[in-house]
């Protein structure tokens, strides 16, 4: 590893000496003859050393370091992918944070998904040619002023000497050698891994994405716990006894309802599985904790809707079994006085109606439908002879008409 570093070191002296060498050629006017027998033995390829892209492994994924193969706008930052901003501070390394206008301050982007990371810059710019830049320092200084970031500015990218150089040769073959002060960029993925691994930038990351994971899983959570608390405090406003049939029917259809739509939340918040393949995510044991609590109070709503539907179910059943009763009287009375035809069958049908409005209209009653038991208390009192003081006590009697009817 030494020799190899020492070798690196060497070989950028060369290249930098290199660039230096026909720097000095065309500030003395040197003939192009020279330069090209020069290039004929330092081939381009050779004075490139264009690095590939590098991998870092860490917690077991394998990152590839690459920058951006066109500038971009910066998107919105997603459970997958995240630019940050990092800053280089002379006590404690790069940190997570800063602002473009801070000379230090780079973009670095991370790709969970395709595990990747790197500047979030390019050598090449929105018009999709390659940046020619000023100075570092002079790049810096204009783009700190305007909080703007690309490769000419970055502490990861340098002077591309196939680019420079050839820039001087062609310069050179027509005669019109002057010396170049522009660079075209070149990304150091070598230095970007170094820099990643001594200031531990990777460990930054996963804290990062981790604690946004937290946060949606403490979201998911909160939502849930609010649906089931309003569900719960409707539920407690059914009335699983009821007052009358109709009141009955009424109950069950309102908890019918609350029951298909708080089944579709509890299906999704049951069924809900985070993404645990990607880099950086929370351990599973860790959501199970923190969903603990919200999936025992939605396991505690279904039933609680289960209990409170079968109690419903019930006494709707018992109270309709009462009502066929009811109207079977209805029935025989009607039949006994020649207003009903048909087969006594407990359903208040259009025969069992008829039959009523023509009693009704027999006795100057006004016909208005009800329940069945003051249908029969009507029609009881309407084929008997007043006796006695009216009362609206169902206890009482015999009497005539002397109660609302109401539905």
């Amino acid at each position: 590893m030494t020799s190899y570093i020492w070798g690196l070191v060497v070989k950028n002296c060369l290249d930098q000496s290199l660039i230096a060498l026909m720097t000095e050629f065309v500030r003395n006017n040197v003939s192009r003859f020279i330069l090209v027998p020069i290039l004929f033995y330092f081939p381009l390829h050779d004075l490139s050393a264009q690095e590939t892209a590098t991998v870092i492994v860490d917690s077991g994924y394998a990152w590839t370091l690459r920058d951006l193969k066109v500038i971009q706008e910066i998107p919105a930052p997603t459970v997958t992918f995240r630019v940050f901003t990092i800053t280089r501070d002379p006590s404690s390394g790069w940190v997570i944070g800063g602002d473009l206008r801070n000379g230090n301050t780079e973009l670095v982007y991370v790709d969970r998904e395709n595990r990747l990371i790197g500047p979030y810059t390019s050598v090449v710019g929105t018009s999709g040619l390659k940046y020619t830049c000023d100075t570092k320092k002079a790049s810096i200084a204009a783009q700190r002023a305007e909080s703007k970031f690309n490769a000419c500015r970055s502490y990861f990218y340098t002077v591309d000497l196939v680019a420079k150089t050839t820039s001087l040769i062609v310069s050179c073959a027509f005669n019109l050698c002057k010396e170049l002060n522009d660079w075209h960029p070149r990304f150091q993925p070598r230095l970007f891994k170094k820099t990643l691994v001594s200031s531990s930038l990777i460990s930054q990351f996963e804290t990062y994405f981790k604690n946004e994971e937290r946060k949606l899983v403490g979201k998911h959570v909160a939502v849930s716990e609010t649906r089931t608390d309003a569900l719960l405090g409707e539920i407690n406003l059914v009335n699983p006894a009821g007052l009358d049939l109709s009141a009955l029917k009424l109950s069950l259809a309102r908890l019918e309802k609350l029951s298909r739509d708080y089944n579709e939340h509890a299906d999704f918040f049951l069924g809900h599985r985070h993404d645990l393949s990607l880099p950086f995510s929370i351990d599973n044991r860790e959501i199970i904790s923190m969903e603990s609590q919200a999936v025992a109070k939605v396991e505690t709503a279904v039933q609680r809707i289960d209990a409170v539907r079968s109690l419903l179910a019930s006494n709707l059943y018992e109270m309709q079994a009462a009502e066929r009763l009811i109207i079977r009287k209805v029935q025989n009375i009607l039949k006994d006085h020649g207003y009903y035809k048909s087969s006594i069958d407990g359903v208040l049908g259009s025969g069992t109606n008829m039959a009523i409005k023509r009693l009704y209209d027999d006795t100057n009653t006004p016909f208005l439908e009800s329940e069945g038991s003051e249908i029969l208390q009507t029609i009881i009192a309407s084929t008997l002879k007043p006796i006695g003081s009216c009362s609206k006590s169902v206890g009482d009697g015999p009497f005539l008409m002397c109660f609302s009817l109401s539905r």
